[in-house]
């Protein structure tokens, strides 16, 4: 995970960091792992799966939400975006 923007401690495998904008955490698969905001910005994080997670539950709501918004909003700008936008989920 990158830490875009705030600050927040995270807990992996037992450790606890601090961490703050330009972090990079790494969290292994099965390692139970948290990330809390401790700043007064909202904590932005960037996940990368590597290999890609399976989309379940809450992520693949939110990635096919995350689609259908970029859809609606390709077919509102009427050729005012010069790419269309796409998310797809990894498989």
């Amino acid at each position: 995970m990158y830490v875009a923007s705030g600050e927040g401690i995270t807990k992996c495998g037992g450790k606890e960091n601090t961490v703050g904008e330009g972090c990079v955490i790494f969290a292994p698969k099965g390692i139970e792992h948290t990330v809390n905001n401790t700043g007064d910005k909202k904590l932005r994080l960037v996940c990368f799966y590597v290999p890609p997670m399976e989309l379940r539950g809450n992520f693949k709501e939110a990635t096919e939400k995350t689609r259908r918004f970029f859809e609606r909003l390709s077919h509102k700008s009427e050729g005012n975006i010069k790419e269309n936008p796409r998310v797809y989920p990894a498989d």
